[in-house]
């Protein structure tokens, strides 16, 4: 047991991927990937922040750009990761709904490549709105 006596700097105990995995699914909107077990690269997690995807982003707006590379280089990857987390904020200002038709049409692909994909909405995203367009992710 290790004691800490000082309040700075903050540490977090290691924990595997399973613990970790598990204290998330709490917060955590989950996009279906059948069959995906067998193609995850167990010790690799993607871990995407602040995307900030707005519906008015010209087409080769640095931000919706960032974003879609990823994408590219995800779903080329021969191993899938475990997990991929993007954490909110999804849209851009105040999560409008055409933020996340952006935002989807942009994730899409990763889907159709059946990566294990994650959210988590932020204060800058609007629940109704997040699930007037992703209507199949709202929990039952």
């Amino acid at each position: 047991v290790i004691q800490i006596h000082c309040f700075m700097p903050i540490h977090f105990p290691l924990t595997n991927r399973r613990q970790f995995l598990g204290s998330l699914g709490g917060g955590l909107i989950t996009l279906q990937a059948h069959g995906f077990a067998e193609e995850a690269q167990e010790d690799l997690i993607y871990l995407l922040n602040d995307t900030h995807i707005g519906e008015k982003h010209p087409p080769a707006s640095s931000v919706p750009m960032n974003l879609k590379q990823v994408v590219r280089e995800l779903t080329g990857l021969k191993q899938k990761p475990v997990a991929t987390i993007i954490n909110g904020d999804l849209a851009l200002k105040d999560g409008q709904d055409g933020d996340y038709r952006h935002f989807a049409g942009i994730i899409s692909p990763l889907q159709k490549a059946r990566v294990s994909l994650h959210l988590t909405l932020g204060n800058h995203d609007n629940r109704d709105a997040f699930y007037r367009i992703m209507k199949e992710e709202q929990p039952k």
